[in-house]
């Protein structure tokens, strides 16, 4: 392979996207602790516990070093570093290595008992910085079954940013919510709510919020009160009803009208179980009026349904029958 030139964008590291300052600030050392052991061995501990975080540091790496950095993606089978590294080279002498997929093997143990056994052969025959890429997890590992290579390295520690931390628990509470484990969906979307809050991501809120309050009402929805203890039964709608309040407060700070009636079938139903016929009647009517304005028929049918609802339960039977009717019309 040829040597790597420099890029030829003129793109410093600093002018780089999507990178935060502490990584932007990290990744600068590394490179200049890259180019410092040119011809030398030094083994790189860069710790980072995100797929997305680490390839666009990697390309960003690779994009602003003018030397060649090679890439060694291990296989889920492999069972020897040194071995690969050496298969995978073929006697070329790169100005840096990076070793991806440690944290994919089926024998990870095997392989750093292996590496730690010959570890005076990386030395003696890898004159270049080896850059291992680690979760903590992997990380850890190297500390207890190659300890005295691991006492080689040293290690750049890189970091997610608060917003992509916050949309990361946001998408493990989706996909623990798809999965039916609704207990865990909740962990995962109230730690997220506290990131949206810290970044005063108002519509971000109000969406967390909205599916935290589905994830505490599917409970409620398919048991009887009487079948949970009263005073916690009355604990849980307490909280529904603040939650539901935060939210709305969160997407009127955010201007979002259309995120209220959206949630509507969420809101609607809970407050619907709760009797809060007030807070329903004033949430229905302000998504009615914003769907009507956005001619948004589709959505019309519920705003009529839940304000029937009310009807009904005032035992205003004429409005409930017209309004029940004009849902059922479409």
């Amino acid at each position: 392979m040829m040597a790597k030139t420099a890029p030829t964008t003129n793109k410093t590291m600093s002018q780089l996207p999507d990178i935060t300052a502490e990584n932007q600030t990290e990744l600068e050392e590394l490179a200049l602790t890259l180019d410092a052991f040119q011809g030398q061995f030094l083994l790189v501990f860069a710790r980072c516990n995100y797929d997305r975080v680490r390839s666009r540091l990697i390309q960003c790496l690779q994009d602003s070093s003018p030397m060649e950095i090679r890439t060694v993606t291990l296989n889920p089978d492999d069972t020897a570093l040194y071995q690969r590294i050496q298969r995978e080279l073929q006697g070329d002498k790169p100005g840096a290595l990076m070793v991806l997929g440690l944290e994919s093997l089926l024998s990870l143990e095997r392989m750093l008992a292996g590496a730690d056994l010959v570890r005076e052969e990386f030395r003696q025959h890898c004159p270049f910085p080896v850059v291992v890429w680690v979760t903590d997890s992997v990380k850890a590992q190297w500390m207890q079954f190659a300890r005295n290579l691991e006492s080689w390295g040293v290690s750049s520690q890189f970091t997610i940013s608060r917003g992509e931390l916050a949309a990361l628990f946001t998408l493990l509470g989706i996909c623990q919510e798809q999965q039916g484990d609704i207990s865990a969906a909740i962990h995962y979307f109230e730690q997220a709510l506290v990131g949206w809050q810290e970044l005063q991501r108002f519509e971000y809120q109000g969406i967390v919020l909205r599916e935290i309050i589905y994830g505490y009402f599917c409970p409620i929805n398919r048991i009887q009160p009487a079948t949970i203890p009263s005073d916690e039964y009355n604990q849980i709608q307490q909280k529904l009803k603040d939650y539901i309040q935060q939210a709305l407060t969160a997407f009127n700070r955010a201007q979002r009208r259309d995120l209220i009636a959206d949630s509507i079938g969420v809101f609607g139903a809970v407050l619907r179980e709760l009797q809060d016929w007030q807070q329903l009647q004033e949430l229905a009517e302000q998504a009615l009026a914003f769907d009507q304005g956005e001619n948004r028929r589709d959505k019309l049918a519920l705003d009529y349904t839940f304000l029937a609802d009310v009807a009904l339960a005032e035992e205003r039977w004429q409005d409930a029958k017209e309004l029940a009717e004009t849902a059922l019309s479409g």
